[in-house]
């Protein structure tokens, strides 16, 4: 695994900036993400599965430029 504290890319193309997750509030922001589309979908077992692999894992944002909002991630 790359160490994230040399990752350094960001791209905007149409008023979207693209880089990888670089602290516990872009990490907060997938989250919130996650909850927003998937809701009560996520059986709490699943929800804490993916939190604690959330720890582990480096997360790609994609964040709309107007408004700073983290809009998806993979």
């Amino acid at each position: 695994m790359h160490d994230p504290a040399t990752w350094t890319y960001a791209k905007s193309t149409c008023g979207y900036l693209v880089r990888e997750q670089r602290s516990s509030e872009d990490l907060e922001a997938v989250r919130q993400l996650r909850a927003e589309i998937f809701g009560d979908a996520i059986d709490p077992a699943t929800a804490e599965r993916l939190r604690r692999r959330d720890l582990s894992s480096q997360h790609l944002l994609v964040i709309e430029e107007s408004s700073g909002q983290v809009v998806g991630s993979y």
